[in-house]
């Protein structure tokens, strides 16, 4: 996934469990790391622990971690895997959700549910940074993560070309403050191609006319949101 310094100037760069060792992100980028909900079979409590202490000490996002109805399998231990990043998750290390429900949910309300329910089973702190990575729920989903009291930023991928008309009040739903703009390249694709973090202006255009905004103004907003969200992976790589 990837929010590139085309109009919104920042980004996020994530790789797998392991991330490589000789490649440092430039300025402004932020690395996350986790398991992602399709890939968690043999996930044990020791690798969990493993990479949540690898990512505080590194400064890092724990991510993508999540729910996958769509695509995953063995949700019980999908569901496992997450409590325990929930558990251990602080402040000072946002967690980049990946959920999605099945085909015939396409708003992602049954893992919106379990999610919101783990975070409360495990007593996650209302203040650790939630980030929901390629959001794509309508009003009630909005409100229903708003009213957990919780630190929530949506981001809007390039999945908004092909949101219904019960999903497209979600994206003008999202509190200002809490909108963050992503390309999820090379995973989608645009304009019968492949998508590429450079094509994030495809994005940002339509989210600002979905929410009947300028361009500039959403791209303003969204930089200072990032940073805001952000902010400790960011000090010492500041946005330029």
């Amino acid at each position: 996934m990837s929010l590139y310094r085309s109009l919104g100037e920042c980004a996020v760069y994530v790789d797998g469990p392991t991330p490589p060792t000789d490649t440092s992100p430039e300025p402004g980028w932020v690395t996350a790391v986790g398991f992602h909900p399709t890939q968690v079979a043999g996930v044990t409590a020791s690798s969990i622990r493993s990479l949540v202490d690898r990512c505080v000490g590194n400064g890092w996002v724990i991510g993508e971690v999540g729910l996958d109805y769509f695509r995953g399998s063995n949700w019980g231990h999908q569901r496992w895997v997450l409590g325990e990043f929930c558990r251990l998750a602080t402040p000072l290390t946002p967690l980049l959700l990946h959920l999605r429900g099945a085909p015939s949910d396409p708003m992602g309300q049954e893992p919106l549910l379990d999610c919101q329910h783990l975070l409360d089973q495990v007593r996650t702190p209302l203040w650790v940074p939630l980030y929901l990575h390629s959001f794509t729920g309508g009003v009630s989903q909005v409100d229903e993560w708003l009213a957990t009291g919780r630190v929530v930023f949506f981001g809007v991928s390039g999945l908004i070309q092909h949101f219904t008309w019960g999903q497209l009040p979600g994206v003008r739903q999202i509190p200002t403050d809490r909108l963050l703009i992503e390309t999820d390249s090379p995973h989608l694709g645009v304009d019968q191609g492949e998508m590429t973090p450079g094509q994030i202006g495809v994005i940002y255009r339509r989210v600002a006319e979905v929410r009947q905004v300028e361009v500039g103004v959403l791209a303003e907003q969204v930089v200072r949101n990032f940073s805001i969200l952000f902010g400790q992976q960011l000090r010492h790589s500041p946005l330029p």
